[in-house]
Parts: C-alpha cells; sequence; structure tokens
C-alpha cells in the first residue's frame, strides 16, 4: 500500500508531454518544502476515507477477509495522516475516524476469528426432522 503512495508523488511537476518541466520541477521543490506536504495529506486523507468506503462495500457483499485487509490499509493510511497533520482540528478529526475503522477492523477480526474456529453446524440436524422414524414428530 505504501508503494503505491510514494508512486504518486513527484509525478504532480510532470509536463502534459509526460516530461518535467525544469519550471513546474521547481516549483514543486519549493512547494514540496513549504506547502505540498498538505496537499500529500489532502490526497492521502482522500485515500484512507476511499480504502474506508472500499472496505464498507466489501464487508456488505459479505467479503469479509477482504474488507479486513482494506480496513488495515485505510488505518495505516489515517494513521499517516494523523502523524503528519498540524491543524489540531482536523487532526482530531482523523484521530476519531482512525479509532472508528479501528474499532470495525478489530470487530471483523474477531469475526473471522469465531468463523474459522466454530464447528459447522451438523448436517445430522436436518436430517432429523426429515426422518419418518424420528420420535420428535
Amino acid at each position: 500500500a505504501a508503494e503505491q503512495f510514494s508512486e504518486k508523488e513527484g509525478h504532480q511537476a510532470d509536463s502534459p508531454a509526460g516530461r518535467p518541466s525544469a519550471d513546474m520541477g521547481c516549483r514543486a521543490s519549493a512547494a514540496r518544502g513549504a506547502g505540498a506536504a498538505m496537499g500529500e495529506r489532502g490526497d492521502r486523507l482522500s485515500q484512507a476515507v476511499a480504502r474506508e468506503q472500499r472496505a464498507r462495500e466489501l464487508e456488505l457483499a459479505g467479503e469479509v477477509r477482504e474488507a479486513f485487509q482494506e480496513y488495515r490499509r485505510a488505518i495505516e493510511v489515517f494513521r499517516f495522516v494523523h502523524k503528519w497533520e498540524e491543524n489540531p482540528r482536523v487532526k482530531e478529526l482523523v484521530r476519531e475516524r482512525l479509532e472508528e475503522v479501528l474499532r470495525r477492523a478489530e470487530e471483523l477480526q474477531a469475526r473471522i476469528n469465531s468463523d474459522a474456529v466454530a464447528p459447522a453446524p451438523p448436517p445430522a440436524a436436518e436430517q432429523f426432522s426429515e426422518r419418518e422414524d424420528d420420535p420428535a414428530e
């Protein structure tokens, strides 16, 4: 997941022809030192929210293990944003969202663990109700 983010960094200074222009490269370098970190956090925040949304969609579709993995990826990105966010108000909102996503991931992990350990219902339970010589009928 981290590789995906680092691949996108640095490509913002490319010219329309796909080659970095000298002027844009200089501006991008200066902006990285001054204010691009805010843009990167904003991009990362969008990525975290998108990953969380994808995890929720997977969960609704019954893809519990895949949803759990996507929640974990969202958590990584939310942690990055929280670590580097300078605005205390935004940082608090990110922390709250991170806690919510962590809680949901923990619930899914418990569900995955209980599904892996829980025995399957015995198929014989269905057979008893269909048997003619069943004393319960």
